[in-house]
């Protein structure tokens, strides 16, 4: 879309929604009904068009709700400083300063040396993709497929060097640069840090007075990303046999990761601070909850939860880091490291919560929970199934954090409260928006792999839409079967 058709699109959404809710006022609807679902309407038009960036509608969302008369300023920015924002702040710091002295990529390069790798092109994959899962628990898939994408690729060189008929490497191309793909995107459910729509959902629930820990969330999601991996490697086989090109010379590709893990020089301390760093945060994020569990109702669990939230053990581990010198007059992390925080998302997780507070107080999360689920609500396995379709499916077209944003409201107001059902709907659904695997737009990590130009479309279609049809049923068997949800809470 052009430019100027672009702007007029955003001019007639921002003036023709409020201009409709005075018309429904006139006409007897409760002015806070109206105006804040003009807001609500706005809100999905301009994220679902991307006609401006995400980050810049999410601020809208705190002015609107000013300029409509439904909050107050300090109520509509009030979401802004959650401390779930600040997890994710301490996070990405984190994250940078691994990728920023290289630890990351000194163990996925000690890790794919291993005996395993050495004549299998199963065993290649199976490291490279647990690499991409166990990164993405803690570093944005975007970064985790950006740094991997490049070893899949090596991969995919030596084949075409040891068989020159392409026919026999085709397969296997599309197997190794999707199940890494796939695997960044899964990894990401597995903890509360992973990707953006577990934080919104912790938010939004903590607006109802539900608290899931550390802990807790990865007791619950974790089986659920591994069983997840697990069916996705061996479909990915399955369907793209290797057969006799698995057994292989891949000599040159040990050669080529020697060679990288040589030019990143010696062992240095700034990797040991950061690795140090990292260990303490997990750490501290787990060992409330396993005092919590082994010595329950004591008064050290207790204090301890509540002194060490997440979002303070984020901060102080990251912010040790720039205490911590490397040397000269250098810090292991500078300020001007901040500037790789994606801060569109930070704020993009302030306009959800936001839009989400908005939506309870006004009433309008139930109104448009009953008419979105009404219909299944009274059906625990029905409601499971249409948050699981909805959300695997809306994502695949809309930013995850903006589809969790929208329809977890929505789902947490289908009902007067949250009974074990519903709380088994809204966590299926929040791990759902992160089953994106059929477009290239859908996630960061298809398009990297999409833009190496190994991978049709029509493949990426086919198998993500089985691989999603497969995550919906895998999401009902855990939630529905198993009850895995009441680990969380």
């Amino acid at each position: 879309m052009c430019t100027y058709k672009r702007a007029i699109a955003v001019f007639l959404i921002l003036i023709a929604a409020p201009l409709m809710a005075a018309l429904a006022v006139f006409n007897g609807v409760s002015y806070q009904h109206a105006f804040g679902l003009a807001l609500f309407a706005q809100v999905v038009l301009l994220w679902v068009s991307e006609l401006i960036p995400l980050a810049v509608t999410s601020l809208f969302i705190p002015c609107l709700i000013v300029l409509y008369g439904l909050e107050s300023a300090k109520e509509a920015f009030k979401p802004f400083g959650s401390p779930i924002i600040f997890l994710f702040i301490g996070a990405f710091l984190l994250a940078r300063a691994m990728h920023k002295h290289s630890w990351d990529k000194r163990m996925a390069y000690l890790i794919l040396l291993s005996p395993l790798t050495r004549s299998s092109i199963t065993g290649v994959a199976l490291v490279i993709s647990l690499i991409a899962f166990a990164l993405s628990m803690w570093v944005t898939n975007t970064a985790t497929c950006a740094m991997l994408c490049p070893l899949a690729l090596g991969l995919i060189d030596c084949l075409k060097e040891e068989f020159e008929d392409e026919q026999r490497v085709a397969g296997v191309k599309v197997f190794i640069l999707l199940l890494v793909a796939y695997s960044c995107s899964i990894g990401g459910i597995a903890t509360p840090v992973g990707t953006p729509p577990n934080l919104i959902t912790l938010g939004l629930l903590e607006q109802h007075n539900i608290h899931i820990s550390f802990t807790g969330w990865v007791m619950m999601a974790l089986p659920v990303a591994v069983s997840m991996y697990l069916l996705t490697f061996f479909y990915l086989r399955t369907k793209y046999a290797i057969g006799q090109t698995d057994r292989i010379n891949i000599s040159n590709f040990q050669e080529h990761l020697r060679k990288r893990l040589s030019a990143l020089g010696p062992l240095k301390s700034s990797e040991l601070q950061v690795a140090a760093a990292f260990a303490l945060a997990v750490l501290l994020w787990v060992v409330p909850d396993l005092i919590g569990i082994m010595l329950p109702g004591s008064d050290l669990a207790a204090s301890l939860k509540s002194h060490l939230a997440a979002a303070v053990v984020a901060l102080i581990a990251a912010g040790i880091l720039f205490c911590l010198p490397v040397g000269g007059e250098r810090m292991n992390l500078e300020w001007e490291d901040a500037r790789y925080v994606d801060w569109g998302t930070v704020l993009l997780f302030g306009g959800g919560l936001s839009l989400g507070a908005m939506l309870k107080d006004t009433g309008l999360a139930a109104l448009l929970g009953e008419f979105s689920f009404g219909h299944v609500s009274a059906n625990p396995l029905l409601l499971l199934l249409a948050a699981c379709v909805i959300g695997v499916f809306v994502t695949e077209l809309v930013s995850n954090t903006a589809t969790a944003s929208v329809l977890v409201v929505v789902l947490l107001g289908s009902a007067a409260g949250i009974d074990q059902p519903l709380m088994a709907a809204v966590l299926a659904l929040c791990l759902g928006t992160s089953y994106a695997f059929m477009f290239p737009v859908a996630t960061p990590p298809n398009a990297i792999v999409f833009g190496t130009g190994e991978i049709r479309l029509k493949d990426m279609l086919k198998t993500g839409f089985v691989i999603n049809v497969v995550g919906i049923i895998l999401l009902i068997v855990f939630f529905y079967l198993l009850g895995i949800h009441r680990l969380a809470v």
